[in-house]
Parts: structure tokens; C-alpha cells; sequence
């Protein structure tokens, strides 16, 4: 069995079995926010033909973060999956929003964008993509919903699909 390490900029040193991945509880820091995420890489995912992709999906980590919580600042209101996510949250769980965040003011979907937190990030094949591996960053309202916003990107960094998750 390989044992993979990987040296990375934001998760420090990853030595792991390649045909099992690696599961961990980590913390890190995105925008000068220390955040603590899940964080795995798929069992027999990393392979000579893709660990360059794997390496620079993880080195890239804050920017695409960044550019995720951009995207769905800036496209609530017209992307579909977005706009339903907020649109449920504000319309079934209010009242556990305004308790759980100490919000006084009706919910609105600035602010439930404002309390979104990244609590997994993760690694996994995908055919489709460019690279054929995808990292995917989930984020949800922690503290009111176990409800998930993820936001993937493949090799070229680019967001691939958004979509809403139980």
C-alpha cells in the first residue's frame, strides 16, 4: 500500500495511505478567519496521474474559498440554487436563525450569507471535470441547519456546480 505525503500550504504536512484517503477534523485559516472543517480526500483517489491536480486544488484552497463566498454573495438573488437555499431557511427556520445569531431584525439573506461557515472541504474523482478530481467546499448555517450550500471547483479552479444538499 503507497503512502502518500503531501506538503501543503494550508493543512500543513498530509501523509496518508493512498488506498484508504484521509478523514480529519483540522483548522485552518481562510481571510484571517480560523475556521474548523471536516476535511477528506477520497480512498484511492490520489494516483500518480492526478496528484499535481490534488496538489494544486490544495494550495489554492483560500482563493477558492474566497471565491466561493463571492459567488454567492454576488448571485443569490439569480442563481437558482442559491436564492432557494436562503429563500428556505428564511421562510422554515427564522425564528431558530434570529435565537441561534442573535439577529433582532427580520432574516434577511444578507445576513444569512454573513453567517455562512465553511465546515467541510473535500476532495473526490469526478470524470467530468477537468483534472478528473473536484474539491468541493460545504457550507452551512451550523447552528440552525444541517442543510449544505456546496460549491465545487475543478483543476482550473473554476466554480463547476452549485448545488444544495441534506
Amino acid at each position: 500500500m503507497a503512502e502518500i505525503t503531501l506538503k501543503t500550504k494550508y493543512f500543513g504536512q498530509l501523509n496518508f495511505p493512498a488506498e484508504e484517503g484521509i478523514v480529519a477534523d483540522l483548522v485552518v485559516n481562510f481571510e484571517g478567519e480560523e475556521l474548523e472543517i471536516s476535511f477528506d480526500i477520497f480512498d484511492k483517489l490520489v494516483e500518480e496521474k492526478n496528484i499535481a491536480t490534488v496538489q494544486l486544488l490544495l494550495d489554492n484552497a483560500e482563493a477558492m474559498y474566497s471565491k466561493a463566498k463571492a459567488y454567492i454573495k454576488a448571485n443569490y438573488k439569480t442563481d437558482e440554487v442559491i436564492a432557494e437555499f436562503i429563500e428556505w431557511h428564511i421562510e422554515e427556520l427564522s425564528e431558530e436563525f434570529v435565537d441561534a445569531y442573535g439577529t433582532e431584525e427580520e432574516v434577511t439573506a444578507e445576513e444569512i450569507i454573513r453567517q455562512l461557515r465553511l465546515t467541510h472541504l473535500w476532495l473526490s474523482p469526478n470524470e467530468e471535470v477537468q483534472g478528473g478530481v473536484e474539491i468541493t467546499y460545504d457550507f452551512t448555517l451550523q447552528e440552525v441547519s444541517d442543510e449544505i450550500l456546496a460549491v465545487r471547483f475543478d483543476k482550473s479552479l473554476e466554480i463547476t456546480d452549485v448545488v444544495w444538499e441534506s
